[in-house]
């Protein structure tokens, strides 16, 4: 029984899967923050219809460090 969390049932209506097109069917599934673009083919873990698939995720933080941004034509002189 799950406490918390995201669930999803997805129709991957596998019967109209076109065989030359290719051998496989389901989802590709890719979770990223909302700034940074999406290479599901690179980054993305399938799931394959039939199955129960579980995938967990764990916020790590991390800590930024001041950044100085300088016009292109700024010089910066040594005190």
């Amino acid at each position: 029984m799950r406490v918390a969390g995201l669930t999803m049932t997805v129709n991957v209506q596998q019967y109209e899967y076109v065989t030359q097109a290719g051998d496989t069917a389901g989802i590709v599934v890719d979770i990223l923050p909302q700034n940074q673009m999406p290479f599901p083919e690179d980054d993305g873990i399938m799931v394959s219809p039939g199955h129960a698939t579980s995938i967990a995720i764990v916020e790590v933080p991390c800590r930024v460090s001041a950044v100085l941004i300088l016009p292109i034509n700024s010089v910066v002189t040594p005190n």
